[in-house]
């Protein structure tokens, strides 16, 4: 702070490095990560990948048996272009089979853990406008996971050093 013509005036905060412009990286994701994404350059990723058999006209479809195996490799490239403090968040839900639902998502956590991943929380994303349920057994499907993820303790939330423990109490945006 500093004193100008009998006011105070307050200094600007010191400029920040511009970073790059964005970019748009079209492909496959595996691709992409590791060919075009330099290791450990990335804060966050948010990913919202195919569900398992949806979308098969768009990306081809995986079958829920073999979702975990399809995964595994993208988050091993993931890892690799996180910084150490950098965090991955998944958004997946489980698929419905023969009237349950399927455990891929419950395998594919596991799988993560074995590879080194830390699964620090769990979000709830509540669909507000969801349509009513169709199925004789359940209620609507008005809610997603989102999966937090970490490749080291030390991984910052919210900006601010947290603890594993504490990342619950993290600040996050009201709105992303």
């Amino acid at each position: 702070m500093r004193r100008v013509r009998g006011a105070i005036a307050i200094e600007a905060p010191p400029a920040y490095a511009i970073s790059p412009v964005p970019r748009i990286l079209e492909g496959d994701c595996l691709d992409v990560l590791r060919n075009d994404v330099a290791p450990q350059s990335v804060d966050l990723i948010f990913t919202s990948p195919p569900y398992a058999d949806q979308r098969k006209s768009a990306y081809g479809g995986v079958r829920p048996d073999d979702y975990v195996e399809w995964f595994l490799p993208r988050a091993e490239a993931m890892r690799n272009c996180l910084k150490p403090a950098g965090s991955f968040v998944l958004n997946i839900k489980e698929k419905a089979v023969n009237g349950e639902r399927h455990t891929y998502v419950l395998e594919l956590i596991l799988a993560l853990r074995k590879q080194g991943w830390l699964w620090v929380e769990e979000y709830v994303w509540h669909k507000k406008n969801a349509v009513p349920g169709k199925w004789p057994n359940r209620f609507r499907d008005s809610w997603e996971r989102l999966l937090h993820f970490t490749a080291h303790r030390h991984s910052r939330v919210g900006g601010n050093p947290a603890p594993i423990c504490g990342a619950a109490s993290a600040q996050f945006p009201l709105s992303l």
